[in-house]
Order: structure tokens, then C-alpha cells, then sequence
């Protein structure tokens, strides 16, 4: 069960690199500093998501992987 569970570890480390610097990474890519003051905001609303939603996927998986999908649905 723990190594079904510690694999999205490193997914979740990624995914929280994006809302930290999405600033830089807009800037970077040629746009406007005020649209990169939009799309940070925006990344910081979507970082709220990101942990719940590994926590389903995770649950999901594991209740895939013991065969009994339906209590995750």
C-alpha cells in the first residue's frame, strides 16, 4: 500500500513548482507584466486544488489496484 501511495510524490513536487513561479515563467515567454500578474493569480487559485486531488487519485488507484473501484466513484 505505501509504495502505490509515495508514487505521486515527485508529481506533487512538480505540480507546486508551477503556481510559485508562474510570474517568472509568463515573463519569460514574452507576455505583459500585467497578464503575468493575472496568470499568478490564477495559479495561486488552482494550487488550492492540487493536494485533493492527488488524495483522489491516490484513493482511486489503491481502490483499483484491491479491486473495488466503486467506493472511489
Amino acid at each position: 500500500m505505501a509504495r502505490s501511495l509515495r508514487m505521486g510524490y515527485g508529481l506533487h513536487c512538480r505540480l507546486w513548482f508551477l503556481p510559485g513561479h508562474g510570474e517568472q515563467i509568463v515573463l519569460a515567454l514574452g507576455h505583459e507584466p500585467a497578464i503575468a500578474r493575472l496568470a499568478q493569480q490564477y495559479l495561486f487559485g488552482l494550487a488550492w486544488g492540487i493536494l485533493p486531488t492527488l488524495w483522489f487519485l491516490a484513493i482511486r488507484s489503491f481502490m483499483a489496484a484491491v479491486n473495488c473501484p466503486t467506493l472511489a466513484l
